[in-house]
């Protein structure tokens, strides 16, 4: 008996579950629909895929109180450096780019494996057409090409002072998805491996 009641809530609440997120679907269809069709062109220079303005961006209370950590810690970086008055007075453009860099360079989002250019758009609120144009302005280099990047940098900080860590161990806390990846890529920079590249390096 108490099998089929735990089956019977467990149905309950799937279909309450499922009833709750159609419920979001149709809302988030409905205001995507009120966005301007223009602002959806690839030529676009910025598209509000979140449904909020650029007042919204620089609202302190609205971003702390959001779910959104990514968002929370990297305005919290952001304006760690800058005045909000100084932000305030900023365009939605020049906020975009204030925020790729907090999230690349304070926030170090690269360290995260697998990240993908459109979670970094999500949390900008922009589509990844405009990211990749900014990360081509502020790095001219391509988004995963700059990730790499700044990988690389990281894990070669940690070649010579983590002497005592792993390979494998540098490749996955410094955002690689596996060791071979990691070595693969460092030997494409620098035309040796990893290990190599420490030996030579060592004191």
């Amino acid at each position: 008996m108490d099998i089929v009641y735990i089956l019977l809530i467990s149905q309950l609440m799937t279909m309450l579950f499922t009833i709750v997120m159609v419920a979001y679907v149709i809302k988030l269809y409905r205001k995507v629909k009120e966005i301007p069709q223009e602002l959806w062109s690839e030529d676009s220079e910025c598209v509000e895929v979140t449904g909020v303005d650029a007042a919204t961006v620089i609202d302190k209370d609205v971003i702390l109180e959001s779910d959104n950590e990514v968002q929370k810690e990297a305005y919290l970086a952001m304006i760690a450096n800058v005045e909000e008055d100084e932000i305030a007075s900023m365009s939605r453009k020049e906020i975009l780019r204030l925020q790729l860099r907090t999230l690349i360079e304070q926030e170090k989002i690269y360290l995260k494996a697998g990240l993908k250019l459109e979670e970094v758009a999500l949390t900008l609120g922009t589509n990844r057409t405009y990211v990749t144009k900014m990360m081509m302005d502020l790095y001219h280099h391509t988004f995963s090409e700059q990730m790499n990047i700044f990988r690389l940098q990281s894990a070669q900080q940690d070649l010579i002072n983590r002497r005592e860590a792993s390979i494998e161990d540098i490749a996955l806390s410094n955002g690689f998805n596996s060791s071979n990846t990691f070595n693969k890529v460092f030997n494409q920079y620098h035309n040796c491996s990893p290990a190599t590249w420490r030996g030579q390096h060592s004191d």
